[in-house]
């Protein structure tokens, strides 16, 4: 089914589900594959992820395929289920959850359900005319090789390869008449473009539809120019017309309903925030992204405060406000790779999360903490302050993508801060690294001599040393993983319009200067093409 219908048949009630049922003929299917949509809305497009319901109404068993471990989409997935079998006349039945490939990113769940749902049969866009003897096909299927092609008294079958509005498939389909034919008179030809089908009516009349159910096949069109239209239909129509009575609305009225429009829109954004913030799980992420948020706003304000306080790096007791807090926080991230291996973020590969946990959990706990000549050091102030000031960013970014808003500003710092701080966090913590190696070398802290009980030895100051050359590879891919993203959400740069602008498009400045900049571009442009236009004109072919 399409995806418009399966969400149409999720939120309609139950009486009026009957109305979208019954001319599909939904009882005598064998199976129906159903895409499900996160979104609650009637009126307005939304959500953000898609998964698959397979549902046999003379089995009465549902199949649901999901390429994420956890979506809201599962009860979605009931809901409609629950309408089909009220529909059936039967009791529910629970649904079944096979397993699935995963996807490994937050935008292939369309791809994951066209890879899950099998392959189809696909129709092929069919023209249809008429005159009085005869009925004209015209099967839009180029560089057809044809399979079967069946014409009987009252049904026609249709089977070929070849390349249509699917791009190369096999397109095949089968009708039943809306009256008899003549197969022995009728004909077909393959040509490049098409196959076309001339069949023999067996009596001479006008046929008012091609098919003979009253259901509309989407995929077959009329072709008005081999379409013949009765005189009599003609005059009855244009009576028709003369008396019918256009009336446009006023500017009240088109207000008014202007109005209740955005009124009920709201309501439905409404009911669908509700309905988010019930979740648990949202619950959850909420609280978690609101603590680490203030833990990291205190420790960055108080950066901010103590360097305009005192003016001087070395002379501010920044340790001794902040350490506890960002103690507590950095603790607390350890979940944020667990969080993204579940599948409860958007975030894509846990991947990035893991290398920035173990790196400042290494120079937080192992280096920092242990030597006291680094608490009031310039260095530290400085990697804290751009560790806090990432951080102050990224979980309000998390908090309004949980609640589905989004904020320009919030966006456009979120996928650029990254890159300018990085870097600074690197040299910081390479510096720290290297500086503590001597005492480290002396004071042996955190080694495994031999022997003891597991019969084991590890040398902490060699593995610093190996993980100091390796930093390198991981701020590569580090900041190759930080740009990509940002191209992909942001782009490059503004490429045509004010919407193009990104999320500088709130500035009225900025975005004066990008449309009167496009602008300028897009004169320039037309009048090039005009120039060459008149320049070739002479040179086209005549035609007759």
């Amino acid at each position: 089914m399409d995806p418009a219908a399966s969400q149409l048949l999720k939120l309609m009630d139950e009486e009026s589900i009957r109305l979208v049922l019954d001319p599909l003929e939904f009882k005598s299917k064998d199976w129906v594959f159903l895409v499900i949509n996160d979104s609650a809305s009637r009126v307005s497009s939304g959500g953000c992820h898609w998964s698959l319901l397979v549902y046999s109404p003379l089995l009465v068993h549902g199949f649901y395929l999901d390429s994420l471990n956890s979506s809201p989409n599962f009860s979605g997935a009931i809901t409609l289920c629950n309408k089909l079998c009220t529909y059936l006349g039967v009791s529910f039945v629970d649904i079944k959850l096979p397993n699935v490939i995963k996807q490994n990113n937050g935008y292939d769940c369309g791809i994951f359900c066209m890879m899950i749902n099998p392959t189809k049969c696909i129709h092929p866009i069919v023209y249809w005319g008429q005159s009085e003897e005869y009925v004209f096909l015209s099967i839009k299927v180029a560089n057809a090789n044809v399979d079967s092609i069946v014409i009987n008294q009252e049904d026609f079958m249709f089977s070929a390869m070849g390349t249509g509005a699917d791009g190369v498939n096999k397109y095949e389909f089968s009708m039943s008449y809306y009256l008899p034919i003549i197969p022995e008179e009728s004909r077909y030809v393959v040509t490049s473009l098409s196959v076309n089908v001339k069949l023999r009516k067996e009596l001479k009349d006008s046929w008012s539809r091609l098919t003979l159910g009253n259901q509309r096949l989407p995929w077959v069109r009329p072709d008005f120019d081999r379409y013949q239209f009765n005189d009599s239909d003609l005059e009855n129509n244009e009576e028709e017309c003369l008396n019918v009575n256009v009336v446009h609305p006023s500017k009240e009225e088109r207000d008014k309903h202007n109005a209740e429009q955005m009124m009920l829109i709201d309501a439905e954004e409404w009911e669908a925030f509700l309905n988010l913030i019930k979740n648990p799980l949202t619950i959850y992420l909420f609280l978690f992204n609101v603590i680490q948020f203030a833990g990291y706003l205190y420790v960055c304000g108080a950066l901010v405060y103590g360097l305009m306080q005192y003016k001087e790096v070395h002379k501010i007791p920044f340790y001794e406000w902040i350490i506890d807090r960002l103690v507590f926080v950095q603790i607390l991230s350890i979940l944020e790779p667990l969080h993204a291996s579940l599948g409860w973020i958007r975030g894509g590969s846990a991947l990035p999360s893991v290398f920035q946990l173990f790196g400042r959990s290494l120079v937080l706990f192992c280096i920092v903490l242990p030597h006291a000549e680094f608490h009031s050091a310039s260095t530290t102030y400085w990697l804290f302050f751009s560790w806090s000031l990432i951080e102050v960013v990224r979980y309000p970014y998390y908090i309004l993508s949980l609640l589905s808003f989004q904020n320009g500003l919030i966006t456009y710092l979120r996928h650029t801060l990254g890159i300018i701080l990085y870097p600074i966090g690197f040299i910081c913590e390479g510096k720290l690294i290297i500086r503590s190696l001597p005492s480290l070398v002396e004071s042996r802290k955190f080694c495994l001599e031999l022997p003891n009980p597991a019969n084991v030895s590890f040398d902490f100051t060699t593995f610093l040393q190996i993980y100091i050359f390796s930093m390198s590879f991981g701020l590569y891919y580090n900041m190759r993983h930080l740009y990509l993203r940002r191209r992909k959400i942001i782009g490059p740069r503004p490429i045509k319009g004010a919407d193009q602008m990104g999320y500088f498009s709130f500035v009225p400045f900025l975005r004066s200067l990008v449309r009167g900049s496009n602008m300028k571009n897009l004169s320039t442009t037309t009048s090039t093409i005009k120039k060459k236009y008149v320049d070739n004109r002479s040179s086209l072919p005549k035609l007759n």
